[in-house]
């Protein structure tokens, strides 16, 4: 019994609700009491929340002790906790009020979020060294681990690695540093992450007969020294202020090595295993008359011309050009699924697409109709207001075809636009597996920094392999069994499509 009431005279000092202190003595100490029965025993000690309050010239001397030290940065909140912790009972208004009459400067900077900086003191060289990663560069290759003295800002270490999160590559750090200095720092701090680890143990170990604490954790952003020291390294380092950088990483060319200096040259975006897709002339498309979209009557026919059909849209900038295409995918589709039209030009604007159905009378010079209310209709517009007249006699549904049109922009540039031409509704079927494209405009040239979009057919094939290969070499025989243009950008590309097919699944 004597043990459960010290314990709630100290739960209760901390600060605590009812609530709080019945689970942590049943939860921790295995004490179940009822709340009325905990309320009974803490008003028998004559401790109550809503009584007794301290004297209030106790309290404002206790506030105006804490003012002048560190307490001059709390709020009322934190100062109204301290006041439970010291045994003093006093309402969270009371506090508040006391504040803004002790230290309204500190109130009213609070108030304009516009606190009081705090001084480092070091007491002298080696006392304190600083420790932390900069990972904001890892997608790039460059894990970057940095040690600083925070007496006199001397760097002990920068390194460059293939990894930073390594404990024991940053305890070879450590003991390169030590060795280096022919001594170890007073203390060390560091964030929670396992790469400190090592560190911190040889550091505790070195200081075994001291008992002060040698290696201080905490967060990176408290860690002012060295999070100030690395991000110099940004100028050199980061993409936006490097341009070779730059390059190197939308090239895919970074490689993850030891030293920035170890890194291959850049390649070159001409030769044959190049992974930047660099379009070709080409000569299978034919050239949009007078630089405008087909009429309808024009598709219709090429649609059924004898021409050879694709079985996928030609490589290169396509400038006000159109090519048939095999659309047999998308003739087989069902119902519910979303039509594809795969090309080389990059991202359009789904955003901007929209598909438009029309019916035409094959026997009447490919006229068009509309179809309202299950009559085909012509159009007359009189007087200003657009009236639909049913056509007598009605014609045959063999004598009607739809076209469906699908119309976007390229997202990089909206005045290149595409629009794609197929037949939904015929007599003849073979005819709905023929599509055409159509490209207006100027193709924008492709930047270095872009990727071609790879060809769904390697994608499928890409997921039928993933299964029973490994993605190393699902990239190295599409590379000797495929064009360049068809092949896979690189191997995290195939193990991407490999993570969210298993994801699926």
């Amino acid at each position: 019994m004597q043990e459960r009431d010290q314990l709630m005279f100290v739960y209760f000092h901390l600060g605590l609700n009812y609530k709080e202190i019945l689970r942590i003595l049943n939860e921790k100490h295995r004490i179940g009491i009822s709340l009325c029965y905990l309320k009974r025993l803490l008003a028998s000690f004559g401790l109550y929340r809503r009584k007794n309050y301290s004297d209030l010239l106790d309290v404002a001397m206790f506030i105006h002790e804490q003012v002048q030290e560190s307490g001059q940065l709390n709020g009322y909140r934190w100062m109204y906790l301290k006041c439970l912790h010291s045994g003093l009972t006093v309402r969270k208004e009371t506090v508040r009020l006391l504040m803004r009459a002790l230290n309204p400067g500190g109130v009213n900077n609070r108030l304009k979020r516009k606190l009081k900086r705090r001084e480092y003191n070091g007491q002298g060289p080696n006392f304190t060294w600083h420790l932390d990663s900069y990972d904001k560069l890892k997608p790039f290759g460059f894990c970057i681990n940095g040690r600083i003295d925070g007496y006199s800002r001397f760097i002990v270490w920068l390194h460059v690695n293939k990894t930073s999160s390594d404990p024991r590559v940053i305890a070879g750090y450590y003991i390169k540093a030590v060795i280096r200095n022919n001594g170890v720092p007073l203390r060390m701090r560091g964030d929670l992450g396992t790469e400190n680890t090592h560190t911190a143990q040889m550091q505790t170990f070195f200081h075994r007969n001291d008992h002060r604490n040698t290696f201080i954790y905490g967060t990176s952003q408290h860690n002012q020294r060295i999070e100030k020291g690395i991000p110099e390294c940004r100028r050199y380092l980061e993409p936006s202020q490097n341009p070779t950088v730059h390059q190197r990483h939308h090239r895919g060319s970074l490689l993850k090595s030891h030293r920035i200096a170890a890194q291959p040259p850049l390649p070159d975006i001409n030769h044959p295993t190049s992974n930047i897709k660099q379009p070709k002339e080409c000569s299978e498309v034919k050239g949009l008359p007078h630089l405008k979209l087909l009429l309808s009557t024009a598709i219709y026919h090429e649609i059924q011309n004898a021409d050879p059909i694709l079985a996928n849209v030609p490589f290169g900038p396509k400038n006000n050009k159109y090519v048939k295409i095999d659309n047999s995918m998308n003739a087989n589709r069902g119902n519910r699924q979303r039509s594809t039209f795969y090309d080389d030009c990059g991202v359009w604007d789904s955003s901007s697409g929209n598909t438009i159905k029309t019916h035409y009378i094959v026997s009447d010079n490919t006229r068009q109709v509309t179809k309202k209310e299950g009559q085909y209709c012509i159009g007359q517009k009189r007087k200003g207001t657009l009236s639909f007249i049913p056509l007598n006699p009605q014609p045959s549904e063999t004598d009607i075809v739809t076209l469906r049109k699908f119309y976007t922009a390229l997202k990089r540039d909206s005045s290149y636009k595409k629009r794609v031409t197929w037949l939904s509704s015929t007599v003849d079927h073979n005819l709905q597996k023929t599509a055409v494209y159509e490209y207006l405009g100027q193709y924008p040239p492709v930047s270095h920094e872009q990727f071609i979009r790879t060809d769904h057919k390697t994608m499928q094939q890409i997921r039928a392999d993933v299964k029973f290969n490994r993605p190393q070499k699902i990239y190295s025989d599409n590379l000797q069994n495929y064009d360049i243009n068809l092949a896979p950008r690189d191997t995290k590309q195939i193990r991407n499509i490999k993570y969210r097919d298993e994801k699926k699944e």
